[in-house]
């Protein structure tokens, strides 16, 4: 059985850095250092909530954090699936359009997803009749 707390070697915190922005296209921060190490600056933390870094492989090199996030965002999106595909055809088109719209006009979720609700349960009442 592997240790879940086992060393595992990715370079220095410059490389793991250097190989984050290269690999998201993203621009690195300016980085502090005290004595050769990092250190975790306002403008840093602004960088790493912009750009969803993980602390725990830039600063200490251990993918275990990340590689926990990315098995419950598949989790996740293996049960929206499972949801999206219980959905009429014409209820998952709505919804798909509700959702275009709510992006590309930066509005607020809450009231259009109410008022979508109550037009489903109405035409599904219709469509049961």
């Amino acid at each position: 059985m592997i240790k879940p707390n086992r060393e595992y070697e990715f370079g220095t915190f410059r490389e793991r850095l250097d190989h984050f922005c290269a690999l998201f296209d993203v621009a690195p921060p300016k980085i502090v250092y005290e004595r050769g190490e990092p250190i975790f600056t306002d403008p840093l933390a602004k960088w790493v909530h912009e750009t969803n870094a993980n602390m725990d492989w830039l600063f200490c090199g251990s993918p275990c954090a990340m590689l926990r996030e990315w098995a419950n965002s598949r989790s996740r999106k293996r049960n929206m699936a499972e949801i999206n595909q219980q959905l009429e055809p014409e209820v998952r088109a709505g919804l798909f359009a509700l959702l275009i719209a709510v992006v590309e006009n930066k509005l607020p979720i809450e009231e259009p997803l109410q008022v979508f609700g109550k037009v489903v349960e109405d035409w599904r009442a219709a469509n049961s009749a």
